[in-house]
């Protein structure tokens, strides 16, 4: 699950807080200066009340977020007397189209002499903790189970993913189509070749070579591929469609020598499945066990 930590402060309470998050989630805390502009799961949001509302820099930030590459709004914050800032800030949300978490942390701060000290270390050490919950919520404790599913044309893929099978004690499957992609079928130059005409059309969904993934003994579902055409193959939408993933967490992940992962690919396997799609990440090829396994154990726990 990928998250990301942005606040908004006048008193530096708030940015206490934010820091205190970040550490505990991996993250870094920002300004709502600084743009979201790679795909999150979590935005988890710092703000506080300034004249009876949130700041209209936070309305303008929450405004300036794409709803395709933010999951869901997570708010936290202080204040002197007012309390919490949800409803503001989902009012913003909502207009946005971003999903807003119904949890939230809220804790008194420092102003003017009232509440001196606060937010003090018991209030971060809170705020750490409410973070790691809301990033470890869905897994309740236990440890996953995880497959870790791959389709790879020129065996890029396949060694990162059995690289990640391998360091998580994960089976693995390789997604195949029935009829194997040639040289010539996979020259994205050649307007007409196979991999081309599949790519230009968002609903092909070629077929597959069979329908043996253990998909419903694991809670955790990796599924690897190259980055064609900047998003997911189809052969991909293939697999994700001829399966139930009720009840499970999918977790894209993809090599390609430039292309990030993009927002596209989680966004349409979210409208395959209808199951919790994080981010992804994507890899290089030469990517080490400890870095793919340290990443995908914040899934797996």
């Amino acid at each position: 699950m990928k998250a990301a930590v942005r606040y908004y402060t006048k008193t530096g309470n708030t940015k206490r807080l934010a820091e205190a998050v970040a550490k505990a989630i991996g993250a870094e805390a920002l300004p709502i200066s600084v743009p979201v502009d790679e795909p999150v799961d979590i935005l988890f949001l710092g703000n506080s009340y300034y004249a009876f509302s949130i700041d209209p820099e936070v309305r303008s930030f929450v405004a300036s977020l794409d709803k395709n590459m933010v999951g869901r709004i997570v708010n936290f914050g202080s204040a002197a007397m007012l309390n919490s800032t949800w409803k503001k800030v989902k009012a913003e949300a909502d207009k946005a189209g971003i999903p807003m978490d119904e949890r939230e942390f809220h804790c008194k701060g420092e102003f003017k002499g009232i509440h001196k000290g606060k937010p003090d270390a018991q209030d971060l050490a809170e705020a750490a903790d409410f973070a790691k919950s809301i990033i470890n919520v869905s897994s309740g404790g236990k440890k996953m189970k995880a497959l870790v599913t791959y389709f790879s044309a020129s065996g890029v893929t396949a060694k990162v993913a059995k690289r990640l099978a391998d360091a998580i004690d994960s089976p693995v499957y390789e997604i195949r189509p029935e009829v194997p992609y040639t040289a010539a079928d996979l020259d994205w130059r050649n307007k007409k070749s196979r991999s081309t005409l599949e790519m230009s059309d968002k609903n092909c969904r070629p077929a597959l070579a069979d329908k043996d993934a253990p998909v419903a003994d694991a809670d955790v579902v990796f599924v690897g591929y190259p980055v064609w055409w900047y998003r997911e193959p189809s052969i991909i939408d293939s697999f994700l469609a001829a399966y139930d993933f009720s009840g499970k967490r999918v977790v894209p992940f993809a090599t390609s020598g430039s292309s990030g992962i993009g927002a596209e690919a989680p966004q349409r396997m979210r409208e395959i499945t209808g199951a919790e799609v994080d981010a992804g990440k994507r890899f290089a090829a030469g990517a080490s066990a400890e870095e793919l396994k340290t990443w995908a154990e914040t899934f797996l726990k």
